[in-house]
């Protein structure tokens, strides 16, 4: 019996009042964690596991204040155009089939997923 996983990173690092406690547990409860960087921000990934579709609005909220939010004059911050999450799919066993990627380019008003395999039916129909 083989184990598949899906594991991602989420760039860039969010800034603790672009996001609320609530969203911090809801993206915990669907598969996300986080730390905390030396320099106060959240670094969101995902060891095992997760649904984009169930929280892909909470980081339409984020980039939405990062848009309103007027920080301390020490804190250093930039508006957020986009947020990217990328993973890949792997698995125990070295199956056919059972490897390859993903990215999702989430912004205000939009998700835009991809995975590997779009990415070789590109390439095989030449549009790459």
């Amino acid at each position: 019996m083989a184990n598949n996983y899906t594991q991602a990173t989420v760039e860039p690092e969010i800034h603790p009042d672009l996001i609320t406690p609530e969203e911090i547990n809801e993206l915990c409860d669907n598969g996300y964690n986080y730390v905390t960087t030396q320099y106060g921000d959240y670094y969101f990934f995902v060891e095992e596991g997760f649904w984009l579709d169930d929280t892909a609005h909470i980081w339409q909220n984020v980039i939405k204040r990062s848009k309103e939010f007027t920080p301390d004059v020490e804190v250093i911050y930039e508006e957020i155009e986009e947020i990217v999450v990328e993973g890949a799919y792997t698995c125990s066993k070295m199956r056919p089939g059972e490897f390859g990627g993903f990215v999702a380019r989430i912004t205000e008003d939009d998700v835009q997923q991809a995975g590997t395999g779009l990415l070789l039916d590109m390439f095989r129909q030449g549009v790459l």
